[in-house]
Parts: C-alpha cells; structure tokens; sequence
C-alpha cells in the first residue's frame, strides 16, 4: 500500500488481486453453506438460505472467521509474481474454509453428539456455530501466514489447527461441567438445543473471550518451534493458568459493574438475553484485558 502513494502503481494490481480474492473465498463460504452434501449448520432449504435470523448469525460467523483467518495471510509481504500471489492467497483461503467447516462438524459430533442439520431455526445454536468458527478462527489465525515452503506452511497451519481444535472441545466440556455444578446435573447441551437463547449468548462470549486469551497464551509460547512437544506443554500451562485468570478476572468485573444482578438466576433461568450480552461482552472485555497485560508482564 505504500507503494501505491510513492507512485507505484504496479501494486495496485497485487493489492486488487488479494481483495477480489477474499472476495470469491466468502462467495465460496457462501456456496458451501448452501450445499445440502457439504452444509454444516444452516443448510440451504430454499434458494436464498439466508432466509432466517439464525441461518444468518451462523453464516456471518463463518464469513468474520474467514476475514479473521486471512489477516495474517494478506499482511505478509507481496509474492515475486501476480500470478504466485494469486495462487497462494487463493490456496490458503481455500485451506482456512476447509478447516474452518473439518472444524465445525467435530464440534457438533463430539461435543454436541449430532449431526448440526435441521437447526437453523434455533438462535441458541446459531450463536454455538458462530462462537466456535470465530474461536477457532482466533486461535490458529497466526499460524495462517506466507511461507517460503508452502508445504511446510500447510503442514504447520494442520497441525495448529489440531491442537486449537483440542483445546476448543476442552473449553466446551468446562462450560457443560460448570453448568451442571451449578444446575444440579443438567445439561447445557439440551438447554441450548431447546432453543435457550440466553445461554446461546454467554456461550458465545465465553467461547470467544477464552480463545483469546488461549492465543495470547499461544503468541507467548511461541508456535511449532523445534521443541514441538515442549512448546505444546508451555502453551497448554499458559492457557489454563489465563483462562482462570479470566474466570477469575471477569468474576470481579462483574460485581464491580453489575453489583445488583443476579446473573445466573437473570440468564439462566429467566433467559434474560440483555443480561446475558452484558455478560457475554465483558467476558471478552476482561479477557482482552488479560491479553494486554499478560504481553506487558512477559
């Protein structure tokens, strides 16, 4: 971009390249969202299926994941050739969706046990896709940049993309355990599959605000280095220790800036939903908060 104010206009072309491509790659998102044979949550019933609020929270989560994906991708430096550029950014985008889609069918079977078909009238599980395409997004967004060696690119970009998918199901069983201590053996599972929007929303904020501090605790352990088994350990420590950081964190913001309210009597049971975007919202508050301070302490 610089060049194109020095007066280079050949850069214009790379830059365009890149922008029409992300372009096609959310037109490709959409495609796929509306396949009956490669659809995840949402599946197409009429020509437009973006026919609904749900169907449209889902697929705008696919769509911010993908943007989240490409930011590293589009930041590195220009490749030799438009055509090389074109390639590479095409080829990544088309990795990143692959994932992104590999990633929310094993949520949905592992932790949800069931197919995500047939849920696109339900708010609740709208808000579940969407946290978890962004969550995953978050997390193995950095890994997602040029590389001399695009197989070794690829193979990096796999496996980081394994072990966010790992910690993402953890991060999702915690929720589940939290809300059975709290309920007496209930499921949050069938709370969100009959349609409990509140919760929908707070899963959203806390699935979210954890992937961010899970990838500070990333960005500070360092990725796929030599010591690829250490550097896991590391960056499983580091993100346990923040994500109860932020437990603990939030837990003070909340009765400092909401005193008065019951929240899990107000979410929960009431299905109080502006309640529960407060609550969502300072979840991912504190927990960028968290990330700050945790790079100004290292």
């Amino acid at each position: 971009m610089i060049g194109i104010f020095n007066g280079d206009w050949s850069l214009s072309l790379y830059f365009m390249t890149d922008l029409v491509i992300v372009l096609v790659l959310m037109k490709t998102l959409l495609w796929w969202n509306g396949r009956k044979f490669l659809a995840g949550f949402g599946e197409a019933t009429t020509k437009d299926h973006l026919t609904t609020l749900p169907s449209a929270i889902a697929w705008g989560g696919d769509v911010l994941a993908l943007s989240i994906l490409m930011t590293s991708l589009l930041q590195g430096e220009f490749s030799l050739s438009l055509q090389q550029e074109a390639l590479l950014v095409f080829s990544y985008g088309i990795l990143a969706i692959i994932l992104l889609k590999v990633g929310e069918r094993l949520h949905w079977l592992i932790l949800f046990r069931k197919q995500p078909q047939n849920q696109s009238d339900s708010m609740a599980m709208a808000m579940v896709h969407a946290s978890h395409a962004i969550a995953l997004a978050i997390l193995f967004q950095p890994v997602l940049m040029r590389s001399g060696n695009f197989q070794q690119g690829v193979l990096d970009t796999v496996a980081v993309f394994v072990i966010a998918q790992l910690l993402l199901l953890g991060i999702g069983l915690c929720r589940i355990f939290v809300y059975q201590a709290r309920h007496k053996g209930k499921d949050l599972r069938a709370a969100l599959q009959s349609g409990h929007e509140g919760l929908g929303v707070r899963y959203f904020g806390h699935m979210v605000g954890s992937a961010l501090v899970v990838s500070s605790a990333a960005s500070i352990s360092g990725y796929l280095s030599e010591a690829f088994l250490m550097t896991l350990v590391v960056w499983s420590l580091l993100s346990i220790l923040l994500s109860l950081g932020l437990s603990a964190l939030t837990t003070l913001g909340r009765k400092m800036l909401l005193p008065n309210v019951n929240i899990i009597e107000q979410v929960d049971e009431r299905n109080d939903i502006p309640t529960a975007v407060v609550e969502a919202l300072l979840y991912i508050s504190m927990a960028l908060i968290l990330m700050g301070l945790s790079h100004a302490w290292v």
